[in-house]
């Protein structure tokens, strides 16, 4: 999970992600993992850059609201 969080907000533009919970474990998690350190990943080695893997998964939806 703090992969996520990291690259979320690694990414240019973004100042915020919105996580969603069903629980109150799932809550504590989340919590926990935005207060750990990022991983050191190699980011680009992780990249989704394969056309038909990026086809299937159909158009991203990204929020601009504030």
């Amino acid at each position: 999970m703090q992969a996520a969080l990291a690259y979320g907000l690694m990414l240019p533009g973004v100042d915020t992600v919105s996580v969603g919970v069903a629980s109150a474990a799932e809550l504590r998690a989340v919590l926990a993992a935005a207060h750990a350190p990022a991983p050191d990943l190699d980011w680009s080695a992780l990249a989704l850059d394969d056309p038909a893997t990026l086809s299937a998964a159909g158009p991203l939806a990204v929020s601009s609201a504030a």
